[in-house]
């Protein structure tokens, strides 16, 4: 077989491959076995430690974060109620036994293990998809409290800004059905919003647009494409992946499409297939990654999940030496 490289032939400008931070219920200060931010999840140290990646996407709880409405006012935030930790109706201890830390707040816990597991140099991509109940009615957020919901997404940012973890853009996660958080009117309006109090805030965050795995949620962001003021606010695209994409590639095309009319990156937020599934998982990992490479030509692809949550260890290093 002949290969020929044709170094003048330019494809897009491709920054890498990065991984998924999952935090499930189990996460708690006590460090129990089952948390996948227990610091003795090998295959998460291991990447880590033996790892350079450019990309890495993590949840903002924000239910955690304000778990009551610190005040009535939006242009004012109040952190007291922040430094008390709450799981559901039940306070948490702040000690993390195993560590030997004590935490002002379940977030500054998050905060911490984050940094330690990210490598120098990482870019952080946050979405959002738990929100405080105070905030919503059923699946909307509740009338009025569109101001309060861009202060709670905003202190969280400033805060782990402080606290040294900087986060480059921000998603609020798979809108299955079109935007679950706001109705159609509302959504492009609160995109502005947030853009607008980032800056307030001096924060350099931008939002990213899309982090679903609904094609047909497509219409409702080429909606957005003509907002000129949105745009100044806009750092990506982004679109969920899972298994091989073969038949789907003209639909998957168009997200393609879309982020390079708006001028945006465009980013596989998550893609890969499960460890089990298949006795030819390997093969079929590496021609996602070619799929999504040559095919889609995404600007960056960030597996699943970097720890024990979807994938077993073995899948994670399975990856870490393939990559």
């Amino acid at each position: 077989v002949a290969i020929t490289v044709r170094p003048e032939h330019k494809l897009q400008a491709f920054s890498g491959f990065g991984g998924n931070y999952q935090r499930d219920n189990a996460f708690l200060p006590d460090g129990g076995s089952s948390s996948n931010f227990g610091l003795d999840v090998a295959n998460t140290l291991y990447i880590a430690k033996h790892m350079k990646y450019p990309w890495a996407r993590v949840n903002l709880h924000l239910f955690d974060w304000e778990w009551v409405n610190d005040n009535d006012d939006p242009e004012t935030t109040d952190y007291t109620e922040r430094f008390k930790s709450h799981w559901g109706d039940v306070e948490v201890p702040f000690d993390d036994q195993r560590e030997g830390l004590h935490y002002k707040s379940q977030v500054d816990r998050y905060i911490h293990i984050m940094k330690q597991w990210l490598p120098e140099g990482t870019r952080v991509i946050a979405h959002a998809d738990t929100f405080p109940s105070w905030l919503m009615e059923g699946p909307i957020i509740k009338k009025g409290m569109a101001a309060e919901f861009v202060e709670c997404v905003t202190s969280y940012l400033v805060y782990a800004r402080e606290q040294g973890l900087v986060v480059d853009l921000f998603a609020l996660k798979d809108p299955h059905k079109g935007y679950p958080v706001f109705t159609e009117d509302e959504y492009p309006k609160m995109l502005v919003a947030l853009g607008k109090s980032f800056a307030k805030n001096g924060l350099k965050t931008k939002l990213m647009l899309g982090d679903t795995n609904q094609f047909y949620t497509l219409k409702n962001y080429a909606i957005l494409a003509n907002d000129m003021e949105l745009r100044g606010y806009l750092g990506g695209m982004g679109y969920q992946y899972s298994g091989v994409l073969d038949g789907q590639m003209p639909n998957h095309r168009l997200w393609r499409d879309l982020a390079e009319h708006m001028g945006l990156p465009f980013f596989a937020t998550t893609f890969g297939r499960s460890y089990g599934t298949s006795p030819t998982y390997l093969f079929e990992e590496v021609r996602i990654q070619m799929q999504l490479v040559r095919d889609l030509k995404v600007n960056a692809a960030l597996l699943t999940s970097f720890v024990a949550n979807s994938r077993s260890p073995k899948d994670n290093l399975t990856f870490a030496r393939t990559v």
